[in-house]
């Protein structure tokens, strides 16, 4: 029988900040080889790459990665990165993508990416720090993104119904 592991607390229910929107669907990203960094994805975001992503030395490609099952989620809270990260899982990893991840989410499933000039989020770590990418359409529906440490403290307003990604929640034995 499968049980939900307790160390793990669905986003929903965590502070109040995102409300689930993906429901039941099943939003899968395809096995990655790692060999891609959000910096040098210009074929996907063709309208903008914040220069941060250079800057903050986070400019490194990934590691490769399995097929991932996907959440997306809506901020129904006013807060900031750090406030809706870790108010989501007490363990921050589980809610990292791969920079490879990132970009395929954003070639394969722009459905769910926030449209109107409002971002959608994605959770990364670099060698051992945190960093939020924000994905959005500019006014030619060509895609942007900025990088941002986990620490800015901008409050994101939840009128705007910003979106935030992550790996779904796993079952424990």
């Amino acid at each position: 029988m499968m049980t939900m592991d307790p160390s793990i607390t669905s986003i929903n229910n965590t502070l109040g900040y995102l409300k689930l929107i993906s429901g039941e669907e099943t939003i899968l990203i395809g096995p990655t080889d790692g060999k891609s960094a959000i910096a040098e994805a210009k074929d996907v975001f063709t309208s903008y790459i914040d220069y941060h992503f250079l800057s903050y030395g986070s400019d490194i490609k990934s590691k490769p990665s399995g097929p991932t099952n996907i959440e997306v989620y809506e901020l129904v809270r006013d807060g900031n990165f750090y406030q809706i990260f870790t108010g989501a899982r007490s363990n921050l990893d589980s809610l990292c993508l791969e920079q490879s991840q990132i970009i395929e989410f954003a070639r394969h499933q722009r459905k769910w990416l926030r449209t109107d000039g409002d971002a959608t989020f994605f959770l990364y770590k670099v060698r051992g720090e945190y960093f939020v990418a924000s994905v959005f359409f500019d006014g030619y529906s060509r895609l942007r993104v900025s990088a941002h440490k986990l620490g800015f403290g901008h409050i994101w307003c939840a009128g705007f119904r910003h979106r935030v990604v992550v790996p779904q929640l796993t079952l424990a034995n």
